[in-house]
């Protein structure tokens, strides 16, 4: 059986860990476990690059990181200035943002204009991981 027509007899399913499951059985059935190992193998390859490549990308940006307190944009809005640090420090380091952060992002960020000194791949991880932009939304190709 192919392991398409597998996945077809066990229905759809968007269920990971049964996918694997159905997977892992067909390489066993198939007698196709040293095809199964090499194939983890590459998958550890790929996924040990993209850890070192988000530890770089935290490396080379945190210790210039803009601290957005001295920004004369924010002068009396420390509350602002305090979480655009936050969410940046986030993306900088390729981390989700925690719930109340994302909160505040959600109701505030869509009436703040992108400051003038600012780290700029934020605009870009807020659209695409929470599709919020920024009020004057930013179509630079970054």
């Amino acid at each position: 059986m192919t392991l398409k027509e597998l996945l077809i007899q066990y229905g759809n399913t968007t269920d990971p860990v049964k996918e694997a499951d159905i997977i892992e059985r067909w390489f066993i059935e198939n007698d196709f476990e040293d095809l199964g190992l090499s194939m983890i193998a590459r998958l550890s390859a790929k996924k040990i690059k993209k850890l070192q490549d988000k530890l770089s990308f935290a490396q080379s940006w945190l210790p210039s990181k803009i601290d957005m307190n001295v920004n004369k944009e924010f002068v009396n809005d420390k509350t602002t200035a305090d979480m655009l640090n936050k969410i940046t420090t986030y993306c900088m380091l390729s981390m989700p943002l925690p719930d109340s952060v994302l909160d505040w992002a959600k109701e505030n960020i869509p009436n703040i204009n992108v400051p003038k000194f600012f780290f700029m791949p934020t605009v870009k991880y807020l659209r695409k991981r929470y599709n919020i932009e920024f009020k004057d939304k930013p179509e630079w190709n970054f």
